[in-house]
């Protein structure tokens, strides 16, 4: 089979194709919908009264905060780098194990923000933000209405919604806002029409994703990796891009050796495997088909019934690029099994468990399950009502 991807997605028919605008108008409409929904979506942490007061629920928040507050005060008595934190686990290398991006992003938001909770708020918003604009490159492929909506639902998927409004872990922000751009450039590499700098920017990509995230620079490159095997298994012949591809994620990751090798050893890296694996959590498959689990419980593992559901039905909604919404549907699965109790006995038999844990694949797994449904149902004249389908679910 043919999985090659179109130069051009067919545009949507509906809302914004049909209007008589030209295409750069219609992506600042694009832009300017996902813009205001993110403003919508995190207006009570950014604009209502007391919202800048409105201390973080993430047990580890405050914490990172206090890592930025020591930074910006070093960085006014001229150490741009420090090395040491003297009121984190009673003194530690400040940035052993934690990643550097975040901390200096918060240190610029912290110097137009009157609070620190408030700059957190902000860079809360701006991640997903940038997450959602990404969408729009999408719309080479998918057409821009689906490409808007997906970067929309982007902003508020339950996994990305609980890691930044109830865990607000801020390092894991900054790399699920890198990871539309991450997939966007793997595809184009994949075409094997991505130009010289496509590649690169593949590579520099998982470079700053590492230095914003290293598990999840290491989740997102496994998962990456299984879209590219489960591609290969539908068209043999593709070999070069896919080596390509890899290449240079591996060598993204490894230009943030400078920090990612000093900051393991003797971090993470240094903890009993199987005392960690044995910590890690999982769950009945029933808790993700179960949306009243939510209800009351900010901090409620789920991936939304109805996008499962309805990405699973778009495997046999026949396309062009059959081969590429079925990699994307297969990876998301993975991402979403090796969670429940059954699979991740399997997961757990795996090398380096310990290191990649099972509830973090699940922004990737929602991530790829919502590219493929949108991929799929591109054009389609009910595309409105899955939407709001998707939305409740």
């Amino acid at each position: 089979m043919d999985t090659s991807i179109g130069k051009e997605g067919q545009i949507s028919r509906g809302l914004l194709a049909g209007v008589k605008f030209s295409k750069p108008v219609k992506l600042l409409g694009g832009a300017f919908l996902v813009c205001l929904s993110a403003v919508m979506i995190f207006r009570p942490i950014l604009f209502l009264p007391g919202g800048s007061d409105l201390n973080p629920w993430g047990s580890d928040t405050l914490g990172h905060l206090l890592k930025v507050e020591y930074l910006s005060e070093n960085i006014r008595q001229g150490f741009l780098y420090p090395k040491i934190f003297p009121d984190w686990y009673m003194g530690m290398q400040f940035m052993r194990y934690y990643p550097p991006l975040p901390y200096f992003s918060l240190v610029v938001l912290q110097q137009i923000t009157p609070t620190i909770t408030l700059a957190a708020s902000w860079y809360i918003m701006l991640c997903a933000l940038a997450g959602g604009l990404s969408w729009l490159l999408f719309q080479r492929w998918i057409g821009l209405l689906p490409a808007v909506v997906g970067g929309i639902l982007y902003l508020f998927l339950p996994d990305n919604l609980r890691v930044g409004l109830a865990e607000v872990n801020l390092p894991r922000l900054l790399a699920a806002a890198l990871l539309p751009v991450a997939i966007y450039l793997l595809l184009r590499v994949l075409e094997d029409s991505g130009t010289v700098w496509q590649r690169l920017g593949l590579g520099l990509c998982f470079a700053v994703i590492a230095l914003s995230h290293a598990m999840m620079a290491a989740i997102y490159a496994l998962c990456c990796t299984l879209i590219i095997g489960f591609i290969w298994v539908k068209n043999t012949g593709f070999v070069r891009p896919a080596v390509q591809a890899m290449l240079f994620i591996v060598l993204g990751i490894l230009l943030s050796a400078w920090w990612l090798v000093p900051s393991l050893i003797g971090g993470i890296t240094g903890i009993n495997a199987a005392a960690m694996t044995e910590a890690l959590a999982v769950f009945p498959l029933s808790n993700y088909l179960d949306p009243t689990l939510r209800s009351g419980n900010p901090e409620a593992v789920y991936i939304g019934l109805a996008l499962l559901a309805l990405s699973l039905a778009s495997l046999w909604v026949y396309s062009e690029e059959r081969g590429y919404t079925i990699a994307l549907t297969f990876t998301g699965c993975f991402g979403v099994l090796i969670t429940t109790t059954g699979f991740n006995q399997v997961f757990s038999a795996l090398p380096m468990r310990n290191l990649l844990w099972p509830l973090r694949f699940m922004g990737i797994a929602s991530f790829v399950l919502l590219l493929a449904l949108m991929w799929s149902l591109r054009g389609w004249k009910k595309f409105s009502s899955l939407v709001v389908l998707v939305v409740v679910g």
